[in-house]
């Protein structure tokens, strides 16, 4: 159901009342629009100008009966030529004159109005022309009293629609703006572009919201630099400082810890001459750790979650440094990943350096907890071993058996041997373009070898090597990758996968014998400079994506089950299906093991559990 905010009165503010002394003070032939823009950001729009000119002399009249002032409202529904100044160009009106005089209001206005004739005699020629200066001067005193009156300036706890004319604020409020607070909220949260995120609204009307905000600083606070500049232009250490100054909770780059907390003087650090990680406190013993893998590599993210995730809880939960966790805390720890607050969860992809960055972006499943309490368990024992903590406190705990069954629920992410054929007959139909040519060859890559997203996107024309087997199946291609823990270790390519690469690299305009290219030419490239730049993890990931949602697509009518478990599927499925349907044909654990990187055979075994299906079937058949 769509939130419906009560229409809040529209406010008026100084610069209401600025823009219609100007333009009181004005000419005759005074170019309204630019004036409006220049003292209300409104646009010179003329039609908008004048439906905002004539509610500005409403609600000034309406104002002024509100206050009891009834000469003001007299005063301010005259028609601007009854009240003019007798030569506006050439002279200054009263208040100009009263501020170069009588800054310290030192004369009555009947001396002050005798002193401006004297100095300008011939501002008053005519009867009719001393008339009008006198109602040009009754109906400014007027307004500034008014002013005085009714001026009220906009606060954070604000209603946006008492601050905005009313298309702009129902574009906002569909945004989930309702405040001025969750207005600037969303200028700090996504910054210079944040109007992308409210539609119909363009970057000029966006400008003038952002320079009213900044007019209004005093009381709205200061934006943060990314809303007013580039993103490309703001140092990265500037943009940590502002999303540090708005919550505690900041990804490990921003972190700060007070020395209390630092975990320099952790009640579990070993003995300080043992230690052999160079770090002093927790955060460095961190980053320590982070420098063993490859910052580019899924393996290097994952870990610096997990770590910052522990660091973030035990300083902010638990009021301890990192290392004075004991056993009983790393169960509370457990505990808050099954239950994890809402302050702690953000929306997914957020920029780490954004004031909504949250370390969680959900809760987290059975097999997330699980993953977690691995890499912990592993980083903690790496701390023991290097001397920096005296007791890994994770030894202490167990996972839960939900947890432990999770990693062989993994293996029910596989595809069947139909579903892959939908997905083999789907990229054969975009096959001749240089994105059809890539579906195909990533999706059998993926199929045939189990390789991890990281180790396809690492893969070079350099990895590949012909091999002489035997008569019967004379020359084999295999592919070096490196894996995990800088690992390396040599897949089968299969005659059809070679086939598909040929295609493939025909389709990048390169020599389609693997060989006869620069060994550093990446195995999968961009569309865009194909032979030189390898795509990266999430664009491959994205690839992967489009061509499983578009065979889902093609099923959705015919098999709604299979198109969605294939509309479900991700890269990692294909590892899973690998695995999967080598153990259903045979081919030995250990075989299936070397193929897939594990490095152990229990990883591996997870697959063999899905022979259950196979022997349901069996003694189904037997009646």
């Amino acid at each position: 159901m769509t939130h419906v905010s009560p229409a809040a009165p529209r406010a008026l503010s100084l610069a209401h009342f600025a823009f219609y002394r100007a333009y009181l003070e004005g000419p005759v032939a005074l170019d309204l629009p630019v004036l409006a823009d220049l003292y209300l950001n409104s646009g010179k729009d003329p039609r908008k100008v004048r439906a905002l000119l004539r509610w500005l002399q409403d609600e000034l009249a309406a104002a002024a009966r509100r206050t009891g002032d009834r000469e003001a409202v007299r005063l301010l529904r005259l028609p601007k030529s009854l009240g003019a100044a007798a030569d506006p160009v050439n002279m200054p009106s009263l208040d100009e004159f009263r501020e170069t005089v009588d800054v310290d209001g030192v004369y009555s206005e009947e001396e002050l109005r005798a002193l401006y004739i004297k100095q300008y005699p011939n501002a008053v020629q005519t009867r009719q022309e001393r008339r009008g200066v006198r109602l040009h001067t009754r109906r400014l005193d007027a307004l500034r009293r008014l002013q005085t009156a009714v001026v009220e300036a906009p606060q954070l706890s604000h209603a946006l629609s008492g601050w905005f004319e009313p298309a702009i604020a129902a574009r906002l409020e569909a945004a989930g703006a309702f405040s001025l607070q969750q207005l600037v909220d969303v200028l700090n949260g996504f910054g210079e572009r944040w109007y992308r995120h409210v539609k119909g609204l363009g970057r000029e009307g966006a400008g003038r919201i952002v320079r009213w905000v900044e007019a209004n600083r005093t009381t709205l606070g200061p934006l943060s630099v990314r809303v007013t500049q580039p993103l490309r232009s703001v140092s990265r250490k500037l943009l940590y400082a502002e999303r540090s100054a708005v919550s505690d909770i900041a990804p490990l780059e921003a972190m700060t810890m007070p020395a209390t907390l630092d975990g320099s003087a952790g009640t579990n650090r070993a003995p300080h001459d043992r230690n052999q990680t160079g770090a002093h406190d927790d955060l460095a013993a961190i980053h320590a750790w982070l420098k063993l893998y490859d910052p580019a590599s899924h393996t290097w993210r994952a870990y610096r979650t997990q770590s910052e995730r522990i660091l973030l809880w035990a300083v902010l939960e638990q009021g301890k440094p990192l290392s004075s966790l004991d056993v009983s805390d790393i169960a509370a720890y457990r505990a808050f990943l099954s239950n994890i607050p809402v302050n702690w969860i953000g929306a997914r992809r957020t920029p780490r350096w954004s004031t909504h960055w949250r370390p969680f972006a959900g809760q987290l499943s059975p097999s997330s907890r699980a993953s977690a309490h691995a890499v912990l368990q592993a980083f903690f024992q790496w701390l023991t071993d290097m001397r920096y903590l005296d007791f890994n406190a994770w030894t202490g705990v167990r996972k839960s058996a939900e947890e432990k069954e999770a990693g062989r629920i993994k293996a029910h992410h596989a595809l069947t041997r139909a579903q892959c054929d939908h997905l083999l007959a789907y990229v054969e139909r975009t096959a001749g373009t240089a994105t059809g040519e890539r579906a195909r060859f990533i999706l059998m890559l993926g199929m045939a070898t189990g390789l991890r997203l990281s180790e396809m996107c690492s893969a070079t024309l350099g990895g590949l090597h012909p091999r002489w087997v035997d008569d019967q199946l004379g020359t084999a291609w295999t592919l070096s990758v490196i894996g995990k823990r800088a690992k390396r270790r040599t897949v089968p390519m299969t005659r059809i996968m070679m086939e598909a690469l040929r295609c493939y690299l025909r389709a990048r305009g390169l020599n389609e014998s693997p060989e006869e290219n620069e060994p550093e030419t990446p195995l999968i490239g961009r569309l865009e400079n194909e032979a030189l730049t390898a795509l990266a993890s999430p664009a491959l990931a994205l690839a992967f994506k489009k061509i499983f949602e578009g065979a889902a697509g093609d099923l959705v009518e015919s098999d709604p089950h299979a198109a969605a478990r294939i509309g479900r599927a991700s890269t990692h499925w294909l590892r899973h299906t690998f695995g999967t349907q080598a153990i259903e044909a045979g081919i030995p654990l250990d075989i299936v093991q070397e193929n897939l990187g594990h490095a152990s055979p229990a990883t591996t075994s997870i697959y063999v559990t899905t022979e259950l299906d196979r022997r349901i079937r069996a003694l189904e058949s037997m009646g």
